[in-house]
C-alpha cells in the first residue's frame, strides 16, 4: 500500500469543498479536528510543524448518465511537501519542479522512478475520464463521522 498518492480533480470540482459548501466557520472546525486527530503531525511522513487539512474524496461516476458524485471520505493532516505531491497538477502550475515532487513520491512510497511515472500517467489518464463528466454533486454526509460524531 502506498503512503501517498497523486490526486486529481476535474476543473468542474475546483473550489467545491467543505469551505465552499458549509462556510469558513465549519471548515475551521473541521480542519482543527483533523490536526488534533493526527496529533498535529503529517499523517503521511510523520513530520511536525505547519499542517494543511487535506480533504480526501471518492469520485463516483455514472458513464450512462454523465453524472458524478464527489464524496468526502476523510480529512487528514499533511505537511506542505506532502500536500504539494498529492496536488501535483496544482504544484506544477505554480512552479514547483516535477523532479522535486516525483522524488518525494518515490522516497515516501519506496518505489522506482518508472513506477512513479506509471502512477503519474495513470492519474493523467484518469483526469481525461473525469473531465468528460458534465454534472457533479458534492456529498458531505460523512463529515460528522469523520470528525468523531461531535
Amino acid at each position: 500500500m502506498k503512503k501517498i498518492r497523486f490526486e486529481c480533480l476535474p476543473p468542474a470540482l475546483w473550489g467545491k469543498n467543505i469551505r465552499s459548501e458549509l462556510g469558513q466557520q465549519q471548515w475551521d472546525i473541521s480542519r482543527k479536528k483533523a490536526y488534533k486527530r493526527h496529533n498535529h503531525r503529517c499523517c503521511i511522513c510523520g513530520c511536525a510543524g505547519k499542517m494543511n487539512a487535506h480533504e480526501v474524496w471518492k469520485l463516483k461516476i455514472s458513464q450512462k448518465n454523465n453524472y458524478g458524485i464527489q464524496e468526502l471520505v476523510d480529512i487528514i493532516s499533511v505537511c506542505d511537501d506532502c500536500h504539494n505531491v498529492i496536488h501535483i497538477g496544482r504544484s506544477l502550475s505554480i512552479g514547483i519542479p516535477f523532479d522535486v515532487l516525483i522524488q518525494r513520491y518515490i522516497q515516501l512510497n519506496n518505489i522506482s522512478y518508472e513506477e512513479a511515472i506509471d502512477d503519474f500517467d495513470y492519474i493523467d489518464n484518469k483526469l481525461i475520464v473525469l473531465n468528460s463528466v458534465t454534472r457533479w454533486s458534492t456529498d458531505l454526509s460523512n463529515l460528522s463521522k469523520i470528525e468523531g460524531g461531535t
